[in-house]
């Protein structure tokens, strides 16, 4: 370019006009294959907060495994209550039909009795009755 003189021209080199080597050292400066995400210092908190993450990520496994492990505990604890009380029912009613059965064979044991004390006629004259 005509009337255009850089700083950067080195005035002692070739005619084309080479670059000064303090200015292409200069340029050089901060340039790495290794492409920068973050500023410089950054990294260093980068990595202090991935280790306490770490942690905290940790901590939140145990938590999760510990909760579980209670809920199972409770539904394992109601799932015995119940079982006992069923048990219970089932005794209850166990009784129940025992007494209705020892009930029902005192009544046929009385009919019987009925039946061969009064014989076969007095029944067929209760039952014309009703």
């Amino acid at each position: 370019m005509a009337g255009f003189e850089s700083d950067f021209a080195d005035h002692a080199g070739n005619a084309a006009g080479s670059v000064n080597p303090a200015a292409a050292e200069f340029a050089m400066i901060g340039i790495s294959p290794k492409v920068q995400t973050c500023p410089f210092g950054c990294d260093s908190h980068l990595s202090k907060l991935n280790k306490n993450y770490a942690h905290l990520e940790k901590l939140n496994n145990d938590s999760f495994i510990q909760v579980t492990v209670k809920r199972l505990e409770l539904q394992k604890d109601w799932y015995h209550k119940t079982q006992l009380a069923l048990e219970e029912k089932v005794r209850i009613l166990s009784a129940n039909l025992e007494n209705t059965t020892v009930g029902l064979n005192l009544l046929l044991i009385l009919v019987i009795f009925l039946l061969l004390a009064f014989g076969v006629d007095a029944v067929k004259e209760i039952k014309e009755k009703h």
